[in-house]
């Protein structure tokens, strides 16, 4: 069943039920002094906090209906105060606050038809110009000037019904109702008629709310029926009437709640579903996250396996260069075959460090350096002895970077190798700057031939400075050598 034909059948159920009580509604019914407290307590709450949702809703939607629904029931709802105030025993004993019993009477038809007018254009403009907004900017003050008017109606119409009593016509004549109330009470049923028609005919297929709306003009229309055919006061009609308003004052107000209900379940379904996907995407990028590892683990393996292999060949064409050097007798030959011995030994020891760091793809310099140094003076056969001085930080650096520094520096110590006489010393040092500059330092003895530099290829020397966009500078006595570069990290 749609929502249209739902609210019909509820409507068709509440006219019913009032049509079947249309036949007891003159009888008297017993004088509850309790009820009107209680049914101008009821009203004055449920239509006070609808008039606040509504006031909510426009400033949500700018919709002139709303605005008009919001003054509408805020109306309604203190009127009910000046009901309570004039009603004879509702507070005093046996008397009113204020006004007499006629000030009850037509503050209760102004109340009825001015709510039923609020309402009824509410439904016309929707129906109408359903379309038309309040700009953003002018949504507080209409709500304002809203509220002022509807505060301002309810004072004038109390002012005129208490203190001009006795210039209006009579609503009441012996406990009954006159003429006049009759007439200007079947007018507000008929105006409610027409606004529950419209919203049946106009409005079946628009916002739920006006569905409601026409459930509690329905019920109030029934609430006016009832009272009328009971003639006057504390008949069952009158009686029944007052409970009907007040559920018609608490319709909107169950569907405000109702839709307040329904957001919180969607909103926990929906954070529910968020969950859902949340922890699915959490185990799938836990398991990405175990086959990246896995992935990463086996790169290491391989390249750590590559730089094994690459040392192992590097050892190998060693080897083979050794072989070569013991069968070879020409000095310059056997000189020539220990430079590039010494050469490949420094690019092993580079696939060997590589193959020992934490870090696959770095390695620290500084060590790298000292190795480098013992194999050296090792190679020198202990007549020279290669040190390294440096700061104790360590320095990483990538591949590119540790092979042609490992290079330059065995060029540079093995310009002295085997041409010192006697014990010698060659220093290397290594400092870096806040810069990012990386100043390399070879000291070395001077040869027999009075220049430490003499014998080193200058030719792969210039090459190996060239390759790591350094500068080098030789001393007149060629035995301070003096390379300035950039670290890789500060070219990044």
């Amino acid at each position: 069943m749609g929502r249209g034909s739902a609210t019909v059948a509820a409507i068709a159920a509440y006219l019913a039920l009032a049509a079947g009580m249309l036949p007891w509604a003159a009888k008297p019914g017993p004088e509850l002094t309790g009820l009107i407290p209680f049914f101008v307590a009821g009203v004055l709450v449920a239509e006070l906090a609808t008039s606040f949702l509504l006031f909510s809703a426009f400033s949500e939607r700018r919709t002139w209906p709303l605005l008009l629904l919001g003054c509408g029931y805020l109306y309604s709802g203190l009127m009910s105060i000046p009901h309570l105030l004039t009603f004879p025993g509702a507070i005093l004993t046996g008397r009113s606050v204020i006004g007499t019993a006629q000030s009850t009477a037509w503050i209760f038809i102004t109340w009825i038809l001015g709510y039923a007018l609020a309402t009824a254009l509410a439904v016309v403009l929707e129906a109408r110009f359903p379309a038309a907004r309040v700009r953003p900017s002018g949504v507080r003050q209409a709500i304002l000037w809203g509220c002022l008017a509807a505060g301002a109606a309810v004072i004038l119409l109390s002012v005129i019904a208490t203190a001009g009593i006795d210039h209006l016509p009579a609503l009441l004549a012996g406990g009954q109702w006159t003429a006049l109330n009759i007439t200007l009470n079947n007018l507000a049923v008929a105006i409610l008629g027409g606004a529950v028609l419209v919203i049946l005919t106009r409005l079946r297929h628009a916002d739920e709310l006006y569905l409601w709306l026409a459930l509690a003009l329905t019920a109030i229309a029934a609430a006016n029926i009832l009272s009328g055919a009971g003639g006057g006061r504390y008949t069952l009609g009158w009686t029944l009437g007052r409970l009907s308003w007040v559920v018609s004052a608490s319709v909107l107000f169950l569907y405000f709640m109702r839709q307040a209900a329904r957001q919180r379940w969607q909103l926990a379904e929906t954070n529910e579903r968020l969950e859902q996907r949340v922890a699915v995407r959490t185990a799938d990028l836990q398991s990405a996250n175990d086959e990246l590892a896995k992935a990463v683990n086996e790169r290491e393996l391989l390249l750590r396996e590559v730089y094994h292999r690459v040392k192992n060949n590097l050892q190998l064409v060693d080897s083979l260069l050794g072989f070569q050097w013991a069968r070879t007798g020409q000095s310059e030959a056997r000189a020539a075959l220990e430079d590039v011995r010494r050469r490949v030994n420094a690019l092993g020891l580079v696939h060997q460090q590589l193959m020992q760091s934490p870090n696959i793809t770095t390695l620290d310099l500084r060590t790298f350096l000292h190795t480098l140094a013992a194999n050296l003076t090792t190679a020198s056969g202990g007549g020279t002895e290669v040190v390294v001085a440096s700061d104790p930080e360590p320095m990483p650096v990538n591949l590119d970077f540790a092979v042609p520094l490992g290079l330059l520096v065995t060029e540079l110590a093995s310009a002295t190798l085997g041409r010192v006489t006697g014990a010698g010393r060659v220093e290397i040092s290594l400092r870096t700057d806040a810069a990012g500059i990386v100043k390399l330092t070879v000291t070395q003895p001077q040869s027999q031939e009075g220049e430490a530099a003499a014998g080193m290829d200058k030719r792969i020397v210039n090459a190996l400075v060239a390759q790591l966009q350094g500068r080098m500078d030789v001393s007149d006595c060629g035995s301070i050598v003096a390379v300035v570069m950039p670290y890789p990290e500060a070219q990044a």
